[in-house]
């Protein structure tokens, strides 16, 4: 299968289930009538377009490379090490947190940077998986890559939001 035809497939993949969550996102923004905070901050298109780029870097930076490998017992392992993974993890929070509390909006924001970056994250994999696959469980792979780093993502998400929303709250110039 050419690079293209794989591409078009991890769009409509990861998009189908993006755009869903993006769209209740949206309308509890605003139903909400969120405040924007001051200064030049990125909204939410950017907030989205970050997010999928740091996906795609942390992918780049921590799973690109490496490769199967033999353990102590003589098992086959891989194609990331242990620490490539919690590494990546990692990562991935700290920069949801950052570009979710560096947006516009303080409730929403950490939403479109985790859409972004579940998003960046999840084509990058497919790009990297799909091309070799013979089995066609990449597929499959590429759900569980979308609904575990979707899902690990909202819930930083959700307590970013909480947070920031607390914190914003209790300053005086709010008060």
């Amino acid at each position: 299968m050419d690079v293209l035809k794989i591409a078009i497939i991890a769009a409509v993949m990861i998009g189908v289930p993006v755009l869903v969550i993006f769209l209740i996102v949206f309308a509890v923004h605003k139903l909400a009538k969120e405040v924007p905070q001051s200064g030049r901050r990125p909204g939410i298109g950017l907030g989205l377009l970050l997010g999928f780029v740091a996906g795609l870097i942390v992918w780049f930076v921590w799973l690109s490379w490496g490769g199967y490998y033999e353990n102590e017992f003589g098992q086959m392992q891989g194609p990331y090490r242990p620490w490539q993974v919690v590494a990546c993890g990692v990562t991935m929070v700290a920069v949801t947190v950052i570009l979710g509390l560096w947006t516009r909006w303080t409730a929403s924001g950490p939403f479109y940077s985790a859409l972004g970056g579940t998003s960046g994250f999840s084509f990058a994999w497919a790009m990297d998986a799909l091309p070799q696959d013979e089995t066609g469980l990449s597929a499959f792979g590429l759900v569980m890559v979308i609904v575990g780093v979707g899902a690990g993502l909202n819930v930083v998400a959700t307590l970013t939001s909480i947070g920031a929303t607390i914190w914003n709250n209790r300053l005086p110039s709010n008060a």
